[in-house]
């Protein structure tokens, strides 16, 4: 992901990859404790409890955004908001199928879907306080710097040699890094720009909308009717953190500029 976002940067752009000398701690952190940290979170979830239960958990997310966004008083109190949090939670909750059996409950397993989703919305909340002073792909770039560093420090070398000996292998995890790594992450961080860090939680919560329909159309997977409610229910969060943003007597404050 770094080398697609910042060595065409560097050829062509290379003002863009400028980055002040107070934010290079922001970036290491962004990238080694957030990307990295969460990836490890959510892989632990996944492995001590199932795919459905650590995808619920992880759409914790908005609460604990919206949570932390009233205690630092980047965001307002705002009945729309608590209702799309609230809308978007037991959407999910639907959608992902767990009410049907599928939740597997394991201790650690259920603290690290927690801390996963804990660790989104650190990276959602930190990552819009000194976005807006970079180019999204060079940011991008620098946070999957920042993530790789860390990750490959903690990965045993068998494992990475391993993967550059089979072409194939390489050339699938590459083509998965691009488009669902490094094109989601800078769209991502270009909506921190225009958005609430809440807002940004709730609308990445259509993900499992979509997921379940393409699992529907394309691979045959049966559609119940608790998942098609919790499909509803997540569209209207969307819709209300919508009606949140236009409303001139809610919504949030502007989140401050991290100081020098």
């Amino acid at each position: 992901c770094m080398i697609t976002l910042l060595v065409p940067l560097a050829l062509f752009r290379r003002h863009l990859l400028h980055i002040e000398r107070r934010d290079w701690w922001r970036f290491a952190l962004l990238g080694a404790l957030g990307f990295a940290l969460g990836s490890l979170f959510i892989n632990v979830a996944i492995q001590r409890t199932n795919a459905a239960t650590a995808a619920t958990l992880q759409y914790l997310c908005p609460a604990i955004t919206y949570a932390w966004g009233l205690a630092r008083r980047s965001e307002r109190f705002d009945w729309w908001k608590v209702l799309a949090v609230g809308l978007s939670i037991v959407g999910c909750t639907l959608t992902t199928g767990v009410l049907t059996g599928s939740f597997l409950f394991d201790l650690w397993g259920v603290l690290a879907g927690v801390a996963s989703a804990t660790t989104f919305a650190f990276i959602t909340i930190f990552g819009k306080t000194f976005a807006p002073r970079y180019n999204p792909l060079a940011y991008s770039g620098y946070v999957f710097l920042a993530m790789s560093v860390a990750l490959a420090s903690i990965t045993p070398l068998r494992d990475l040699v391993a993967l550059t000996e089979s072409p194939k292998l390489f050339a699938l995890v590459v083509a998965n890094s691009v488009f669902f790594g490094a094109v989601p992450t800078v769209l991502y961080f270009e909506s921190l720009k225009w958005i609430s860090a809440t807002a940004v939680t709730i609308v990445l919560s259509f993900e499992i909308v979509v997921v379940s329909v393409l699992g529907w159309l394309y691979l045959g997977e049966h559609l119940s009717i608790a998942q098609m409610i919790g499909a509803v229910m997540v569209i209207s969060a969307v819709i209300l953190i919508e009606r949140s943003a236009e409303d001139p007597n809610a919504g949030s404050s502007p989140d401050p500029v991290a100081p020098a």
